[in-house]
C-alpha cells in the first residue's frame, strides 16, 4: 500500500475538519500548473507579449577581471515545484530553462582591454537554468473579470543559476537577473496559474481566496523519484459562507489532499458538507468559475464524507479544447515535422516565423513543416513560432507551438575560444542529437595537443608560440559522431600576446556577421592599419570588413595595429557553410513608421471606451533594400505621448479597462473589449500593404478628459537601437478623452412585470398586493436613454462581500411568515447563450430558505431579462417563517437587509452606480407596502 493512499488520507480527514472555516479548499497539483505555464508561454510567443530576449553583463569575480555577457537570452516556460514549500506561505520554486542565447566570457588584465575567452550558443540540451523562490498571489481589480492566481517573475528572490563556473559567479548572475526581471513590464513577466470568474455571482462562486502551497509527503523520499511534487491550495469563501476562514494553524498537521497513487492530472476539493442540502448546487458549480488557458476540465471520480466533503478527480482536455500537437519540436536542417490541430471546428492554416529572422523561416505544406537546409541558417540554433489558424465563429482562433531548429545535429562548446601564454588547457564539450560516440581531431596545422576524454569531452593545450609573428593563429577542431558521420567545427584563437587597443565592436555574433561591418579603435588617435586572420576581406585603411559568401570556419579575427607596438583584436563568428543571403541581414532604418486612428480619435474618459490606433512599419537596410521586421522587433512596439518620460502602460490580458485603483490616467490594450467604439470619423481606405510591411493595432483607454499627442517607438531586437515615429510625417496622432456624462433617475427605463403563473389572483380588480400573499414580479431595468439614444448594458459588477438579494418580513414578530425576497438576472449585451445564467440569489438566502424548508423559485426565461438588461425578481410569500439573527447565532438577515449596490457598464463604457431597495415608487398601487415593490436610486 502506498504511504499516502486514498484510504490513509480518508482516515486522516476523519479526525478533524481541515477547512479552517473556509467553505472550500481546492488542491491544484503541479502537473496542471506547469501545463498552464506552458500554454501561456506559447500564447505569449504568438501574441508577441513574451519576455523580450535578455542581454546583460556581470563580473564573475571580486577583482572584476572576469565577466560574462549573455546576449539575446531566451527562457522556456516557467516550471514550478514545491521543494521546501510549507503550509505557512504561498511560496513555490520556479525553474526557467535557458533555450537560446549567446554566452561570452571575457577576461581583463590590469591595464589592458577585455578579451573574449570563450563564446558559444546556448541550447536547452546543455542544461542551463535559472532557479528562484517566488510567492504566488491573488490579483483582482475592478475592471478585471477574473481573480487570478499570479506567478510574477519580477518578484522572484534568491535567484541562482548554473551558468557560472563558481558559486560566487552564479550568485552575481542571480542578482543581475533579479534586477533585470524587475524591469520587465508586469504584463510580460506575469503568469496566471488559475483564474476565477468573479462576475459569476452564483451562491457557490468564490468571493475571497487564501493561497497556500504544500509539498507532497512522498516528495522528500529520493527512492520515489518525485522530488518537487506538491500542490497549490486555494482556500475559498463561497457565496453561502457568512465569513471567510482563518489562517491555517501552523501546529495543525494538514493532510496532503491528493493520494499518492493518483494518476494523470489529479485534483481534490474539500467542501463544507452542509452545502449539499442547500439546493444551491454542487462541487461542479464551484469549479464552473475556473478558467484555464489549457481548456482542461475537471471530472470527479469519487466523493467521500469522512467529516468534510471530499471530492477526488482529475483534470483532462475538454471537449471544446483546441491544441497543437506537438507543442514543442526539435528539427534539424532540411528535416520535416508534422503538426496536427486537435479539436478544431474546421480546417487549419499553418504559418511559421523565425523569431529573429523571418526570411530564413522554413515552409509548411499542409500540416508538415520543413526547415531550411544548413546553408540557409542565420544561426546554429534558431527559434521558430508555429501558428495554426482555424475558424472561430465570425473570426478566427489561433494556437501556437515552438520549433527549435539546429543547423547540424552535432554542436560544440565553446564554439570559439581565445588563448594566450600562461592560460591553462581549454575544456571542450560536444553533444550529438543522434547519441553516437563523438571523436575529436585537429584540422590543418597542429598548434597544440588535443586530448579526447570520451563522452563528448576533450581538452586542447596550445603550444607556446616560438615567435611573435603571426599575431594570430587559428586552430580548427572537428568533432564527429562516428555512427552518423555528422560533424561540426570549433576554433581556438591562439594570440601571440594580449591586446592593448579597444576595438568597436569587440565581438560580432552569428546574426550580425552576414553584412559588412565597420570597425574602429576607441583608445588610440594614431593611424590604424587593419588586417584579418580568417575568411573574408577587410579594407586595411577604413577597417570595413566584408564577410565571406559561404564561410567554412567558425571565426575570423580582426586585428588593428596603431604602429606603436599596440594591437587589438575582435572576433567575427559565422554559421559554417551559410549562404551570404540578403535576408540574413538586419534592418537599420524604418522607412515607414506611421500611426493612423481607426474611426474617431475621441473616447469617453471612463477607462473603458477605446480609441483604435494602427501602427504601420516598414524597414530597410543601409542600401534602402526592404528588410523583414521580426516578431522580436514587434514585441518591443510601444506607444508614447509627447511630454511624457515613459511609455503609456499596457493593461494585462484580463483587464477590460483602466481601474480607478490603478492610478493610471491613460493605458493601452492589445485587443478590443466589448465596449462600442466612439462614433466613426471620416473613413479613409487603408492603402495596400507593402511587401514587408507589418501592421499592429492598439487600443487606448483614458480616465482623463484631455488631449495627448501619441507616437510610437520600436527597438531593433538585435542592435537594441530605438526608432521613434514622431520624426516621421504621419508619425503622430491626437487622442482625446471626453468628460463622461452624468445620469438622472429619469433616464432609466425600469418597469415591473407580474408573472401570473407564479402569483395568486386577487378578487379585486386592479389589486396586485392587498388581497394576494404569494406573487412574483420581474423588475426589468431595460436601458438608459442618453442623447436620445437607447443604450444597453455590457457588464454588471457587484462588490465582493455585498449582498445580492434583499429579504424582509412584514414585521419583526418571531412567528411572522409573510416575507419578500429578491433575485437577479443579468444578460450582457451580445453575450453567448452559455453565459445567460438563471436566477441568481444570495448564498445566505439559500441558508435561510433551507432552514425554513422553503423552495426558492427558478427563472421564467420567457419573461426574464433580455440581452443588455438587468432584472430584479421580487418574490412575496406567506410560507417562510421569520429569521432572528440573535437567537440563531447566524447573521443572515443583517446581511440581506441592505440595499443592493450594483454597478452597470453601458455600451459606451460609462458607469452607472445604482441602488435597489424595497419601497413604493411613484405610480404604483397606493395600498402597496414597502416590501411589495422596489425602488431604483441613482
Amino acid at each position: 500500500m502506498a504511504s499516502h493512499s486514498k484510504e490513509e488520507l480518508l482516515k486522516l480527514l476523519s479526525n478533524a475538519t481541515v477547512r479552517h472555516g473556509w467553505g472550500a479548499v481546492a488542491a491544484f497539483e503541479r502537473t496542471l500548473l506547469n501545463i498552464e505555464l506552458r500554454e501561456q508561454f506559447l500564447e505569449a510567443l504568438g501574441e508577441r507579449t513574451f519576455i523580450e530576449p535578455i542581454t546583460l553583463e556581470v563580473d564573475l569575480d571580486e577583482s572584476e577581471q572576469v565577466s560574462v555577457s549573455l546576449e539575446s537570452m531566451i527562457f522556456g516556460p516557467p516550471q514550478v515545484s514545491f521543494v521546501n514549500s510549507r503550509l505557512s506561505s504561498a511560496d513555490v520554486t520556479v525553474r526557467l530553462n535557458i533555450i537560446a542565447g549567446d554566452f561570452l566570457r571575457s577576461v581583463k588584465q590590469v591595464g589592458r582591454p577585455g578579451r573574449v575567452v570563450e563564446s558559444f550558443s546556448i541550447s536547452e540540451g546543455m542544461g542551463y537554468w535559472v532557479q528562484a523562490r517566488a510567492s504566488l498571489r491573488v490579483e483582482q481589480g475592478s475592471t478585471h473579470r477574473f481573480a487570478s492566481v499570479v506567478l510574477d517573475l519580477g518578484t522572484m528572490d534568491d535567484i541562482t543559476t548554473n551558468l557560472g563556473p563558481t558559486e560566487y559567479a552564479n550568485r552575481m548572475l542571480g542578482r543581475k537577473l533579479q534586477e533585470t526581471f524587475g524591469y520587465v513590464p508586469a504584463y510580460r513577466r506575469s503568469y496566471r496559474l488559475v483564474r476565477f470568474d468573479m462576475r459569476d455571482y452564483g451562491p457557490l462562486s468564490p468571493e475571497r481566496m487564501l493561497l497556500r502551497t504544500q509539498a507532497a509527503p512522498w516528495a522528500a523520499d529520493p527512492e520515489k523519484k518525485r522530488e518537487g511534487d506538491g500542490a497549490l491550495l486555494v482556500f475559498m469563501k463561497l457565496g453561502v459562507d457568512v465569513l471567510a476562514g482563518g489562517q491555517p494553524d501552523p501546529t495543525f498537521d494538514f493532510p496532503y489532499p491528493i493520494p499518492e497513487e493518483a494518476t494523470g492530472v489529479p485534483a481534490t476539493m474539500i467542501l463544507d458538507p452542509t452545502i449539499e442540502t442547500l439546493g444551491a448546487g454542487g462541487p461542479l458549480d464551484i469549479l464552473r468559475t475556473i478558467r484555464l488557458t489549457s481548456d482542461y476540465v475537471f471530472s470527479a471520480t469519487d466523493t467521500h464524507k469522512p467529516l468534510d466533503w471530499a471530492v477526488f478527480g482529475a483534470w483532462s482536455p475538454g471537449d471544446n479544447g483546441i491544441a497543437v500537437d506537438p507543442v514543442f519540436a526539435s528539427v534539424r536542417a532540411a528535416q520535416q515535422q508534422g503538426f496536427k490541430l486537435q479539436g478544431a471546428p474546421g480546417p487549419a492554416s499553418w504559418e511559421a516565423r523565425n523569431l529573429f529572422r523571418p526570411a530564413v523561416s522554413g515552409t509548411f505544406q499542409g500540416g508538415t513543416y520543413t526547415a531550411r537546409g544548413t546553408a540557409g541558417f542565420a544561426q546554429d540554433q534558431q527559434l521558430v513560432v508555429v501558428t495554426a489558424r482555424y475558424p472561430q465563429g465570425d473570426s478566427e482562433g489561433m494556437r501556437h507551438a515552438l520549433v527549435v531548429e539546429d543547423a547540424r545535429p552535432v554542436s560544440a562548446a565553446p564554439r570559439v575560444t581565445s588563448w594566450v601564454e600562461g592560460q591553462k588547457a581549454i575544456d571542450l564539450r560536444a553533444q550529438s542529437l543522434d547519441g553516437g560516440e563523438l571523436v575529436w581531431q585537429l584540422l590543418g596545422d597542429h598548434l597544440g595537443t588535443l586530448t579526447d576524454l570520451g563522452s563528448g569531452r576533450a581538452t586542447f593545450m596550445p603550444d607556446r608560440p616560438d615567435r611573435p609573428l603571426p599575431l594570430i593563429r587559428i586552430q580548427s577542431i572537428l568533432v564527429t559522431d562516428k555512427s552518423s558521420g555528422e560533424s561540426t567545427q570549433c576554433a581556438v584563437v591562439v594570440m601571440a600576446w594580449a591586446p592593448d587597443l579597444v576595438l568597436e565592436p569587440g565581438h560580432v555574433g552569428q546574426l550580425q556577421s552576414s553584412v559588412p561591418i565597420p570597425f574602429s579603435v576607441s583608445n588610440s588617435s594614431r593611424e590604424i592599419v587593419w588586417e584579418k586572420f580568417g575568411e573574408g576581406d577587410i579594407d586595411p585603411i577604413t577597417g570595413v570588413y566584408t564577410p565571406p559568401d559561404a564561410p567554412t570556419s567558425p571565426v575570423c579575427v580582426i586585428v588593428a595595429n596603431d604602429g606603436d607596438d599596440r594591437t587589438g583584436y575582435a572576433m567575427v563568428e559565422f554559421v559554417q557553410q551559410s549562404e551570404a543571403l540578403a535576408q540574413m541581414a538586419n534592418w537599420t532604418d524604418l522607412v515607414t513608421f506611421e500611426l493612423h486612428v481607426i474611426g474617431h480619435n475621441a473616447c469617453y474618459a471612463n477607462g473603458w471606451q477605446q480609441v483604435e490606433i494602427e501602427v504601420r512599419v516598414e524597414a530597410s537596410d543601409v542600401n534602402n533594400t526592404p528588410m523583414d521586421i521580426s516578431d522580436a522587433d514587434l514585441a518591443t512596439l510601444q506607444l508614447r505621448a509627447e511630454g511624457w518620460d515613459n511609455q503609456i502602460p499596457f493593461l494585462s490580458t484580463d483587464e477590460e479597462g483602466i481601474s480607478v485603483e490603478s492610478g493610471f490616467t491613460w493605458a493601452v490594450s492589445r485587443a478590443p473589449n466589448t465596449v462600442d467604439p466612439p462614433a466613426p470619423g471620416d473613413t479613409v481606405a487603408a492603402p495596400a500593404m507593402g511587401e514587408k510591411e507589418r501592421r499592429v493595432r492598439f487600443y487606448i483607454h483614458t480616465r482623463q478628459a484631455t488631449t495627448l499627442e501619441i507616437y510610437a517607438g520600436m527597438q531593433n531586437a538585435e542592435t537594441y537601437v530605438w526608432k521613434y515615429s514622431n520624426t516621421k510625417a504621419a508619425g503622430k496622432v491626437n487622442v482625446s478623452g471626453r468628460t463622461p456624462p452624468n445620469f438622472t433617475r429619469q433616464q432609466y427605463e425600469f418597469e415591473r412585470v407580474r408573472i401570473g403563473a407564479e402569483s395568486d389572483k386577487s378578487p379585486i380588480t386592479g389589486d396586485d398586493f392587498i388581497y394576494v400573499d404569494n406573487t412574483m414580479d420581474y423588475w426589468r431595468l431595460k436601458n438608459i436613454v442618453h442623447d436620445g439614444k437607447v443604450r444597453k448594458f455590457i457588464r454588471m459588477i457587484i462588490l465582493t462581500g455585498t449582498n445580492k438579494s434583499l429579504l424582509r418580513w412584514a414585521s419583526n414578530q418571531m412567528n411572522d411568515h409573510y416575507s419578500s425576497y429578491t433575485g437577479l438576472q443579468f444578460i450582457p449585451l451580445n453575450a453567448p447563450e452559455a453565459a445567460q445564467h438563471g436566477l441568481l440569489m444570495d448564498g445566505l438566502l439559500y441558508r435561510v430558505a433551507n432552514h425554513r424548508a422553503h423552495t426558492l423559485p427558478r427563472i421564467n426565461a420567457d419573461l426574464g431579462a433580455r440581452p443588455g438588461e438587468l432584472m430584479v425578481s421580487l418574490r412575496r410569500t406567506d410560507a417562510m417563517k421569520f429569521w432572528d439573527d440573535i437567537s440563531t447565532g447566524q447573521p443572515y438577515r443583517a446581511h440581506l437587509k441592505n440595499a443592493i449596490k450594483i454597478e452597470l457598464i453601458d455600451q459606451q463604457g460609462n458607469q452607472h452606480k445604482l441602488l435597489f431597495d424595497f419601497g413604493v415608487p411613484e405610480g404604483e398601487d397606493v395600498e402597496a407596502q414597502a416590501r411589495d415593490c422596489l425602488i431604483l436610486t441613482v
